[in-house]
């Protein structure tokens, strides 16, 4: 089979499909959304002194440039000043509302997937839409409605809603035109996305097939792995007594029970503190940057040559350059990192957050090589 006609993908765009394909975008966009808010602290905010304060759902912190502290609501360290007791209440109840909003929004785009590809028929998608949105929406308003006055916080310290507030009531509106767009979307001659499922189907009775959807799989998991890799503090960790640290690309983490200090590498005032951790996390999160872009361009490049859009070994080639950023940068981090002054005495060891980076460079690897032996069997047939 030439590689020029690998596959074939053809199918047009009504307005029905349009309209059910913004249902989806819209969904997703709820989801993703729901998920940053229901964890950020930045529900209720203030600012003190060029301090500032932050009730989320589950803690209070109060951040600077560099550095943050954050305590739980129900920490003994959470002061009677800052009304814990009843922003804890408050906030268990937003919490609730909030992660069955995100049930109902995952049902939603699991029952949307499955009407567009033919599998199961139901009206359960804009239903759970508009449950989503409405839950969304109602959760966020009773929150602020059972928020406490905070009395050490004075009016001109700008006291109000933060902006996971409003995200959330956006979301929430979000996932209620996601409904409206599929009541909107007539009754389509086939589901919508029906060209995708008998493409997939075609691929899977096949040793090809399995192997394309292999390499694509790797591909997609390192982006994911390398993500999470980039953003978490767990590269370099110990823990003493009660107390555990992290290190991360950025900064430092110390938790002790309900207690948790982030400290900024990038502080002017600790450039001796930190010592080579900075330049070390710098020096990690440029290779990983460049290997996340490298391996985002692999994905795309090899589904488009599976789907015969576009052919050529670019994909592969991007897939191995992305591993071997991956594997390279983290190596490099680890051995640049010394420990910061304060933290000399302490037993560290790479964490979770390294070991990812590895896994996710190694993925990149495996999706090259998946990539080279489905060339070698198509050119074989």
């Amino acid at each position: 089979m030439p590689m020029t006609e690998k596959y074939e993908f053809n199918f047009s765009i009504s307005r029905p499909s349009l309209l059910n394909l913004v249902s989806f975008g819209l969904t997703i966009a709820t989801l993703l959304i729901l998920l940053t808010t229901v964890s950020s602290n930045s529900w209720m905010t203030a600012s003190d002194d060029g301090e500032d304060l932050l009730w989320g759902l589950s803690e209070f912190e109060e951040s600077e440039r560099y550095t943050s502290t954050m305590v739980g609501y129900g920490s003994d360290e959470c002061t009677d000043q800052l009304s814990c007791d009843d922003a804890g209440g408050a906030g268990l109840t937003g919490l609730i509302f909030i992660w069955i909003a995100i049930a109902a929004v995952v049902g939603s785009l699991v029952a949307l997937c499955l009407n567009n590809l033919g599998l199961y028929k139901s009206n359960y998608a804009f239903l759970l839409s508009f449950t989503a949105g409405g839950l969304a929406i109602v959760g966020a308003i009773i929150w602020l409605v059972m928020f406490p006055e905070i009395e050490a916080v004075k009016e001109e310290d700008g006291l109000g809603p933060g902006s996971a507030f409003y995200l959330t009531i956006i979301a929430g509106l979000l996932s209620v035109g996601s409904g409206f767009s599929l009541l909107k979307s007539q009754e389509t001659e086939e589901p919508v996305w029906m060209p995708v499922r008998r493409i997939f189907s075609e691929l899977k009775v096949s040793d090809q097939g399995n192997l394309d959807f292999i390499g694509l799989g790797l591909a997609l998991g390192a982006v994911l792995v390398l993500f999470v890799s980039l953003f978490t503090t767990s590269w370099m960790t110990t823990s003493e007594d009660d107390t555990s640290y992290s290190f991360g690309l950025y900064g430092v983490e110390i938790s002790f029970e309900d207690i948790t200090f982030t400290g900024d590498y990038s502080d002017p005032g600790a450039e001796e503190e930190v010592g080579d951790a900075s330049s070390a996390g710098t020096t990690g999160a440029i290779f990983l940057w460049i290997a996340v872009l490298t391996a985002i361009a692999s994905l795309v490049l090899m589904c488009l040559n599976n789907i015969g859009v576009y052919t050529s070994k670019y994909g592969m080639i991007a897939a191995f350059a992305s591993g071997g950023l991956a594997i390279l940068g983290a190596i490099i981090w680890l051995i640049m990192f010394s420990a910061p002054s304060f933290f000399e005495d302490l037993d560290l060891s790479p964490g979770l957050s390294f070991y990812l980076a590895i896994i996710g460079g190694l993925a990149c690897v495996g999706a090259g090589v998946y990539e080279i032996i489905s060339d070698r069997n198509q050119n074989l047939d």
